[in-house]
């Protein structure tokens, strides 16, 4: 594997489980990942963060472009 996601653990778990990871695998840390959350991250070259909150309540809107091409 290249990389390993761990979804969904605490922050107390995580240093552990890092540690089992073999250095030269990237890791991807989700799940309830929050901006206070990433201060208690170890450091760690390898992590990713997926931070979901951040569309979970997205203000979105619906629209069309329709184009017609004129020779």
């Amino acid at each position: 594997a290249d990389i390993i996601m761990l979804d969904n653990f605490t922050d107390a778990e995580l240093p552990a489980l890092l540690k089992e990871i073999p250095e030269t695998i990237l890791v991807e840390i989700s799940g309830g990942m929050t901006p206070e959350r990433l201060e208690n991250l170890p450091p760690d070259p390898r992590l990713f963060v997926s931070l979901g909150f951040l569309t979970h309540h997205a203000v979105w809107a619906d629209f069309a472009m329709d184009l017609t091409l004129r020779k």
